[in-house]
């Protein structure tokens, strides 16, 4: 072996520690946004579970609401906001 081989061979396993230093964040911020996903999850459906009745809601479509925005947060189904805007909408222009 030469000289230059083993530079070659610092070289890669430079490149491989940086690669895997780099997964290893990747899945550190994957955890992190995973975690805050889940913590706002559950803070809906904690608002949804103890709201109550107010003029322009029932608490049960307070804590449907909420459920379903949980769900889209977690699954990524679509968003409930655009049925809530026409639902609006709807009774605004009788």
């Amino acid at each position: 072996m030469s000289i230059f081989s083993k530079d070659k061979e610092k070289n890669t396993s430079s490149k491989e520690a940086e690669m895997a230093d780099e997964e290893t964040r990747i899945a550190a911020i994957e955890t992190f946004a995973d975690t805050a996903l889940d913590t706002l999850a559950r803070m809906l459906r904690e608002y949804g579970r103890f709201g109550f009745d107010i003029e322009a809601m029932e608490a049960q479509d307070l804590q449907r609401h909420c459920d379903t925005w949980a769900r889209h947060i977690l699954t990524g189904t679509p968003p409930p906001q655009t049925s809530r805007i026409e639902r609006v909408q709807s009774s605004l222009n009788p």
